[in-house]
């Protein structure tokens, strides 16, 4: 039987650590015993590579590490993550190298890059390379890693999934990148099982290309959640990102109960809605914290409901599990008082809401099903219990106003004392969401499609669209988001000040949320 490496692709976070990676790996161990499975994360592969390229990068890397200072002195954190910057900016300039290089049909054979890349893949003329991208942004990076692959394996088949490719218009990439043999378009674990078992032909979930024409699969089946094992994170480097013990992604559920916001486009890898049974979910976070020596997790939930929430805090202190974990939720007046303790009591800390406006006007022309007055509710009974609360907002929503911008404020201004961070993005417009498919209605006038980058002449394409909003005098006006987002920042600024939980990425913002909490959890059990 043929080996397969799973990888995940550069360019996310060094924080990140990638769960469908580990949860594919899991599926096919427990599916395929026999089958020789290797995982491996080229994104915290290169990141260690430009930090360890001179003496500053390694000392910031045993700061994050917690072997150097302290982490969670504020101003030594603040100060590492500032000094992380020129290595930001160098990342962001080999992004650039290879979108320069694919235009011009270039490759970074002899580069560090191809080194990295091919030490750590190991391949084998006759491997199957099965490609993770979750960020758009890496799609750039699997391009480059196919083209680079199938020049020095041109045996290997390569693969690509992830949540990354509902953003995109999957057949432009296939024509632009025809090193990547196939690409699936859903949840994958059913997906590469059946690739491996040699049902291919049955196509389901995969789209590919015969000659030019492109094959579209069938519609990928919903697997059941208690189907899909505890996650496998060997040879995912956990302890080897930049922050002192592992924060680890983990679902309850895949897709979202809601389902109805009409600017949302999450649901479009899932199929389908459905959760996992709270017992055995629970049971996996204890396999986890015993396997891997870290309480630290991260729900990667779209949401979870308030009674979800209740069976899961229930069980977690009926076991009397010792971690700290992260939840989304979608501020209903369901999350009680009572709730909240019980969440505190066992081991939430930091809960991000859908919050997204304070104007009920834009909430209901979203169709976000939540009351603004409930919103403050929920987030003041949050904080009343000691969780952490983030407030996640979207600024330009079809139908705003300076007057709705301004009730937004308001809002903000009554729940900044009980909300820990603000996070602040600009309305985007995506192909087939509601906002999409009634754009008139909406008083929105679509444009052309974002391309996402360009190989030789071949584009592919993002199915983000470019738009503008009419007035309610019809007059055609540009994206208010960006002009919001810079008065919503000038707004922080006069009334919050520096909000250093702003300034974290999610894993730290738990680690901090903790460590700063009543009763942090290396209290309790050091890891």
């Amino acid at each position: 039987m043929r080996k397969i490496t799973l990888a995940f692709v550069p360019g996310a976070s060094p924080t990140c650590i990638p769960l469908g990676v580990a949860s594919l790996a899991g599926f096919l161990k427990k599916e395929r015993p026999a089958l020789e499975v290797t995982t491996v994360d080229l994104s915290i592969r290169f990141w260690e590579r430009l930090l360890q390229a001179d003496g500053q990068g390694a000392r910031l890397l045993a700061f994050f590490h917690g072997a150097d200072g302290n982490f969670f002195e504020e101003d030594a954190y603040t100060e590492a993550w500032r000094e992380l910057t020129p290595y930001h900016q160098r990342w962001q300039a080999l992004t650039l190298e290879i979108d320069y290089a694919l235009k011009n049909g270039e490759t970074l054979t002899d580069s560090w890059y191809g080194e990295v890349l091919f030490e750590t893949l190991c391949l084998a003329p006759d491997h199957i390379l099965l490609l993770s991208a979750a960020y758009p942004n890496q799609l750039l990076h699997a391009a480059m890693v196919a083209i680079l692959v199938k020049r020095r394996f041109p045996g290997v088949t390569v693969l690509l999934g992830g949540s990354a490719l509902p953003s995109i218009d999957p057949e432009s990439l296939l024509l632009a990148v025809p090193e990547i043999d196939r690409v699936y378009l859903g949840e994958g674990e059913e997906g590469v099982l059946d690739y491996l078992s040699d049902r291919s032909g049955d196509g389901r979930g995969w789209m590919y290309l015969e000659g030019t024409q492109t094959i579209l699969a069938k519609r990928p089946r919903a697997i059941p959640m208690h189907r899909i094992p505890t996650p496998l994170f060997e040879g995912l480097d956990v302890t080897r990102r930049l922050m002192p013990t592992p924060v680890l992604p983990v679902a309850f559920s895949r897709g979202c109960r809601w389902r109805k916001c009409a600017f949302c486009s999450h649901n479009f890898g899932f199929a389908g809605y459905r959760t996992n049974d709270v017992f055995h979910f629970v049971d996996q976070l204890a396999q986890l914290q015993q396997t891997y020596g870290t309480g630290y997790f991260y729900f990667v939930d779209q949401y979870i409901d308030a009674h979800s929430l209740d069976g899961i805090a229930s069980e977690i202190i009926r076991q009397q599990l010792q971690i700290r974990f992260h939840v989304m939720g979608r501020p209903t007046s369901d999350y009680t008082p009572a709730l909240f303790q019980k969440l505190y009591a066992s081991g939430c800390r930091w809960i991000s809401w859908g919050v997204e406006s304070g104007a009920q006007a834009l909430l209901d022309g979203c169709n976000k099903g939540t009351s603004a007055a409930a919103v403050a509710t929920v987030l003041k009974d949050c904080h009343g219990a000691g969780i952490n609360n983030l407030a996640m907002m979207v600024f330009g929503l079809p139908g705003t106003t300076p007057s709705l911008f301004q009730e937004t404020l308001d809002f903000s201004n009554d729940v900044s004392d009980c909300t820990h961070a603000f996070t602040d993005s600009s309305f985007q417009l995506f192909e087939n969401t509601p906002y999409h498919k009634n754009a008139s209605i909406h008083g929105i006038d679509p444009a052309e499609n974002e391309i996402l980058f360009a190989v030789g002449a071949k584009q592919v394409i993002s199915l983000r669209r470019a738009y503008v909003l009419r007035r309610e005098d019809g007059i055609a006006a540009v994206r208010p988001g960006p002009d919001e987002v810079a008065l919503w920042k000038r707004w922080k600024c006069w009334v919050r000040g520096d909000v250093f939980f702003e300034t974290l990425p999610a894993e730290h913002y738990l680690l901090f949320a903790d460590h700063l909490s009543a009763h942090p959890l290396n209290a309790v059990a050091p890891f």
